[in-house]
């Protein structure tokens, strides 16, 4: 067999990063200040890995795991790929956001500990076990499963067209049999249908084994790999492959609101079509040499593919770690919150790719092949090539430049307590809430004065001009019942980046003790500001306060 040219795999590895920039995106959405940015394609990131899975296995082992001794050291290498990288983020979490005393001494978080050590939480259908700590490591585990059924798929060649049907087929029936019981299973307590459609093991087995699909079509043309092309010819096959992925979000986006197909019938196009276009995607970009390709081929996409296993494993640890803290609003809304959480994730990546993820692959084979002394003499070896790198010293070096950078730009209790001293008898709630990029509430009190109850609201805006506000007065039944036109003047003067005070006024006959006040911000070209942070769920765009009750 000829060995393709040295770009076509290269290319699959830089598209490796795009693919985890789309789910990096995905998890930013409504979070640190970002709504204005939307990837249908992060949604997918994960089918791609998985579909990219099982056709870089079925390149490589196609003519190396051709006999069942062979396995166990398949087995053995594919562990040591996954699992030291899984240990080490699963345990910064731990030190970060959870109490250890905690874990030790209620056994539902030391149950949930184990199964997330041992990779096997994608088998549990609740969002509570599949999601716990490092959430990001469900895929992983699905992953395992993979490498377990790789070998049972790839030896004795001849039946994997068969496999591969009867696969599809029964996967088909096990999506349509949830979806026909999806309420009964969500009224068990216990079980989600999500995690039975969205991680089990099983139903994502039919993207692996596409990908191996895809991998043996690709080894039987051996022409493909050999055959000179135009460089625009090649261009233009790999523009027609990207936009057809595009052409399939666009209609996904937009076709179920007018389509009468059946929801099923939508639910099952919606799983197999992104695995088709990624396949093809995968297909071609194995091949091609046109400007595309040769980029996603260079050397810098090449690198970021190679760390996009930490980059994904490490990047969510970052968006809940920064959204702990509170910053001032300029600069680091417009973008800025997203652009250090992204070179936050890549840096530490890149630290774990050469502290992590090499070093411990290479020692744990190490011991398999050679035993103990050669472990030792390769992690000395792993130690001084990390030490002597440019790469591991630079990525230090940005972890430390952007940490300074945002702890420059925090918003600690001490200012909070100044901006108590400034709005008199003002109560400020535990984390100001943060409407999208629009401002954000520190607090707020309310008096009754006269006829009227008296509200005084303390902002910081984020910028000059945006979406107008709506304050509505709501029923204890969650219906509208009066709107406010608060004064404009107060807040649509204030400059953004400094904090101010707004008074409301509203009759007291139109507000009774059991209605809220409501507030959010909207316009026709933006859509509501989500509330991001606070007292209230993030997905909610509107705030709810109980002016009598208190900060609610």
């Amino acid at each position: 067999m000829n060995a393709p040219p040295k770009n076509h795999i290269e290319a699959l590895t830089g598209i490796r990063f795009v693919a985890a920039f789309g789910v990096f995106i995905q998890h930013m959405l409504g979070k640190l200040g970002m709504t204005r940015f939307y990837c249908p394609f992060g949604d997918g990131g994960v089918t791609f890995f998985f579909v990219l899975s099982g056709f870089i296995l079925t390149y490589v082992y196609a003519d190396r795991l051709t006999r069942y001794r062979d396995v166990p050291r398949f087995y053995f290498t594919r562990w040591a790929r996954i699992w030291p990288l899984h240990v080490v983020t699963l345990a910064v979490y731990i030190f970060c956001f959870f109490k250890l005393a905690h874990i030790y001494n209620h056994a539902l978080p030391t149950r949930k500990l184990i199964v997330n050590v041992l990779l096997l939480q994608s088998w549990i259908p609740s969002y509570s076990w599949c999601f716990f700590y490092n959430g990001v490591s469900w895929s992983i585990s699905t992953e395992a499963f993979f490498y377990f059924m790789f070998p049972l798929l790839i030896i004795k060649r001849g039946g994997f067209w068969l496999k591969y049907i009867i696969a599809t087929v029964a996967i088909a029936a096990y999506v349509m049999t949830i979806f026909i019981f999806s309420d009964a299973i969500n009224q068990t307590g216990w079980a989600s249908v999500i995690p039975l459609m969205h991680c089990f093991p099983v139903v994502r087995l039919f993207e692996f084994m596409t990908g191996m699909a895809v991998a043996r079509l690709f080894l039987a043309r051996p022409r493909l790999m050999t055959d000179q092309r135009s460089i625009w010819k090649d261009t233009l096959i790999e523009l027609g492959v990207i936009g057809l992925l595009v052409a399939y979000y666009v209609c996904r986006l937009y076709f179920p609101n007018t389509s009468q197909w059946p929801v099923m019938l939508r639910t099952l196009l919606s799983k197999v079509g992104p695995v088709f276009f990624f396949a093809t995607i995968i297909f071609f970009f194995s091949h091609t040499r046109g400007v595309i390709g040769r980029f996603m081929g260079c050397r810098l996409m090449v690198y970021l593919g190679e760390i996009s296993f930490a980059f994904y494993m490490i990047h969510f640890f970052f968006i809940r770690l920064l959204e702990g803290y509170d910053f001032q609003p300029l600069p680091m809304y417009y973008g800025g919150l997203f652009g250090a959480t992204l070179v936050l994730s890549i840096a530490s990546a890149s630290l774990l790719y050469h502290v992590v993820e090499l070093p411990s692959k290479a020692c744990l084979l190490a011991l398999y092949d050679r035993g103990i002394f050669a472990m030792a003499g390769q992690a000395f070896n792993r130690i001084k090539i990390t030490f002597q790198s440019a790469v591991f010293w630079a990525s230090v070096a940005t972890v430390a430049t952007t940490t300074l950078v945002l702890q420059n730009w925090t918003l600690d209790r001490f200012e909070n307590k100044q901006a108590a001293k400034i709005i008199e008898n003002t109560e400020l709630f535990d984390r100001p809430v943060h409407f999208g990029n629009e401002a954000i509430l520190f607090g707020l009190v309310s008096r009754k004065h006269d006829q009227n109850i008296e509200i005084e609201l303390a902002w910081v805006k984020k910028r000059s001009t945006g979406r107008p506000r709506f304050v509505e007065i709501y029923s204890s039944d969650n219906q509208p019942r009066n709107n406010i036109r608060p004064g404009i003047g107060t807040y649509a003067n204030a400059p953004a980046g400094k904090l101010f005070l707004e008074k409301i006024s509203i009759a007291s006959e139109k507000f009774t003790a059991s209605d809220r006040l409501s507030m959010r911000f909207f316009s026709q070209k933006e859509k509501s500001a989500i509330v991001i942070t606070g007292p209230r769920d993030h997905k909610n765009p509107q705030l709810y306060i109980y002016t009598h009750a208190g900060t609610d």
